[in-house]
Parts: structure tokens; sequence; C-alpha cells
């Protein structure tokens, strides 16, 4: 049972907001995580190859320069082998580090 003083998360985390995001040569795909069929049937995802997947975290927003994000991508991409999908949290892991953490589990769910 929780504190009745306990600390709730600061936004609820909903599918509908969270996106897979393609990254390819000429366009950053986003495409939402309740329509994962769209994704791997879109004609820039190429089933030949493997796949490789990133998860935004605390204080990280594919928007703004993410040099991890950045560096990975432009490593995989060198390769020629590979899709890689970001799924962009970033608009609940971008707050108060306690909210953040609330919200890992249903973020882990979706």
């Amino acid at each position: 049972m929780a504190a009745g003083n306990s600390t709730e998360a600061y936004k609820q985390p909903s599918n509908d907001e969270i996106n897979y995001v393609l990254l390819t040569e000429s366009e950053n795909i986003s495409i939402p995580v309740t329509d994962s069929v769209r994704l791997w049937a879109h004609e820039k995802f190429d089933p030949k190859k493997k796949v490789v997947v990133m998860i935004t975290g605390f204080t990280t927003d594919i928007d703004e320069e993410n040099t991890a994000a950045s560096e990975l991508w432009k490593a995989y991409k060198s390769r020629g082998d590979t899709n890689f999908v970001l799924i962009d949290t970033a608009r609940y892991v971008d707050t108060l580090y306690t909210w953040s953490a609330f919200n890992t589990q249903k973020l882990g769910e979706a």
C-alpha cells in the first residue's frame, strides 16, 4: 500500500502518444506504437535487414540534438544492413526524474 503522501506521475503515458520513428537517409518516419503493422509494412522498412530499437530515455528528445541517438544511427547506417527504429517516449521521461521513473512501467507495457 502506498503512503498517503506519495508522489504520483505528472502525466500518465498514453499509447496513442508514443511513436516508432524509423530513421532513413531522407526522412524520419513516425508511426504510433498502436499501429505496429504499418511500420513493418512501410516501403522504407526492409524486412530483410536486422532491426535495432532504441528507446529515448531521461532528458532525451528526438526533436533536439541527441548525440547518443545520432551517433548510434550513423554507426548502423554505415553498415547498411539495419533498420534503425527509435521509440519516442520523450514527453513522459523529460520531466522531473521521479515522475519519469513512475512512467517506466507503463511505457514498458506499451
